[in-house]
């Protein structure tokens, strides 16, 4: 079967919110309502990086695995996937237009 790559525009969300764990201020980044920051691009991430929001690879102990994640810049506790859905309808820092890279069957 053959694949061609398919671009479809979306929106990147930064959100301001509480550290689950310290309370203080970091920023997260949505995509689409159901995108957590582990299923983005490399382009997709260096975007969110610029714009505030940490991002680094992490041990999510619920999920026993790692992935990439949002860090809190004051306790570096990780951001994990369950709770971005709960986000996703506030009001943003930031929108920033984006493509996703997807892949289409040409069959």
């Amino acid at each position: 079967m053959e694949y061609k790559k398919v671009k479809m525009k979306t929106t990147m969300k930064i959100m301001g919110i509480g550290c689950w764990n310290c309370k203080k201020d970091m920023k997260i980044a949505l995509v689409d309502n159901t995108m957590p920051v582990s299923r983005l691009s490399d382009d997709l991430l260096e975007i969110a990086r610029q714009h505030g929001v940490i991002i680094k690879e992490s041990l999510s102990k619920t999920m026993e695995e790692s992935y990439n994640a949002c860090i809190c810049p004051h306790c570096n506790s990780m951001f994990g996937d369950w709770f971005y859905h709960d986000y996703w309808y506030d009001t943003p820092i930031e929108t920033i237009d984006v493509e996703l890279n997807l892949d289409e069957d040409k069959g």
